[in-house]
Formats: C-alpha cells, structure tokens, sequence
C-alpha cells in the first residue's frame, strides 16, 4: 500500500506529464487510469462524507467515479479554476456536489424551505416535518405542492 506522500507525488507528476492541449489531455486514459487507482482511497472517502437521500455507499463511489471521468483533465489545466490547489481541496467540493445532483431527488434548498415553512406553524426543526404532518398545515397551495413532493419524494411508488 503506497503512502500518502508517494500519492500525492505520484499524481502531481501524471498531472505535470499531460500535455497543455485540452484534446491531447483527454486522450490519456493510462494516466487517468492511474490516477484513479492511486487515489480509489479519495474518492471512498468523498461517497462516505456526502449526504445524499437513501443513497448507499456504493452508488455514491460509482456516481464520484463517474464525475471524476467527466473533469479528470480540468485540474490544473482550467483557466477559470484556480491551479495552486491540491488534488482533494480541487475534486472534494465538485465530486460531492455531482453526488448530490445526481442522487437527490429534491434539492436540499427547496427543501429546507419548504419545510421551515411547515416547521414554523407545527412548533417543530424543519429537519422534523414528515409525510404526516402535511395535513396539519395551512399553506398556499404551491406550497403545499412542494411539500408534498418533498416530502413524498423519498417514499417509493408501490408498483
């Protein structure tokens, strides 16, 4: 098992091997592949540390994986992204946020609104308002759509 010091090096000089042309970079799967296989440990800990509804540990590391194939290249290479950044402070905020697209079926904004608003007549946390409750609020009726498709979001359809 190399040491964290071997993979950093080992990935800051596969980054330093690429060619400066996007097109070219791309074309390196060997170095991608690489990458990869050094930093598995990384992105196990990126599928372990993101929060996504009813999601298992196993399609959150595939999702990270997938994203990963889908901007590998851009790392030190963008001009719209900082390039003095580490490999984990670059990919950790990207990966998670692709995690969390790709697997959330509602956006945690709308609802942590939705429901503060339900909170606020129910005297509960917004994090407490459950399917049930919706019935013991009087909201406008957008509103109560959202809720509703909310909280009924992560409710499987009986086929």
């Amino acid at each position: 098992m190399p040491s964290s010091a071997y993979i950093k090096q080992r990935t800051i000089e596969l980054y330093d091997s690429l060619p400066m042309v996007k097109e070219e970079r791309i074309k390196c799967i060997a170095v991608r592949d690489e990458i990869i296989d050094l930093n598995y440990k990384f992105f196990g800990y990126v599928a372990s540390s993101t929060y996504a509804d009813n999601a298992q540990y196993e399609d959150k590391l595939q999702t990270a994986l997938m994203a990963f194939l889908g901007m590998w290249w851009k790392y030190k290479f963008a001009p719209e992204y900082r390039t003095d950044l580490s490999f984990s402070v670059f990919f950790k905020p990207r990966l998670s946020e692709e995690i969390r697209r790709y697997l959330c079926s509602v956006s945690n904004t709308t609802r942590r609104t939705v429901c503060m608003k339900a909170a606020k007549q129910l005297g509960k946390h917004w994090a407490e308002i459950t399917f049930d409750d919706i019935s013991k609020v009087n909201l406008p009726p957008n509103d109560m759509i959202a809720l509703k498709a909310v909280l009924g979001a992560n409710i499987p359809a009986d086929i």
